[in-house]
């Protein structure tokens, strides 16, 4: 266990998620979900999963959708979560308390990832609606077993806060 509270590491004792509260970082890893949440942009990675956050706070996540691990998984669910707010929202100086609730409609603070998975299928990426209808393609940069892509939540008709990445 990697666990140091005066470095500001906290390990779970399966290791598969660590916090790194100096940085403001947690990472998760396991065989079928690898992913991070951090509160600055930063460069993470983790067993099979190297991500540049651009746009931060935000959480970046991949879920095997087939049971598989993800080096292998056909069919893969990516999150990029980022602030989402209504319109004329405010809260005091602390950001502790909401002072206004707003209004319609809900305001998305932009995402942007670049991201490398270790993933030895063919696949291809799709951002997709919250339903899952795949709305636009997502250039997939394959080498060797590495999968990379430039995750962005803008999209030309709207945004969005989910990709699939599957083999069709």
């Amino acid at each position: 266990n990697r666990s140091d509270l005066s470095k500001g590491i906290l390990e779970t004792v399966t290791g598969e998620t660590t916090w790194q509260f100096n940085d403001g970082a947690l990472t998760v890893n396991t065989p079928r979900s690898k992913g991070f949440v951090t509160h600055q942009n930063a460069i993470l990675a983790t067993e099979g999963l190297q991500a540049n956050l651009e746009e931060a706070p935000c959480s970046l996540s991949f879920h095997s959708l087939d049971g598989k691990p993800l080096t292998g998984s056909r069919r893969i669910l990516v999150f990029l979560l980022t602030d989402v707010l209504n319109k004329g929202m405010t809260f005091d100086d602390d950001k502790k308390k909401m002072l206004n609730w707003g209004e319609l409609p809900h305001l998305l603070r932009a995402g942007k990832a670049t991201v490398t998975l270790r993933n030895d299928q063919p696949l291809k990426a799709w951002a997709i609606s919250a339903s899952g209808k795949r709305l636009e393609s997502v250039p997939l940069e394959i080498s060797g077993a590495d999968r990379k892509a430039v995750l962005n939540q803008r999209l030309a008709s709207g945004s969005t806060l989910f990709c699939e990445w599957a083999v069709e």
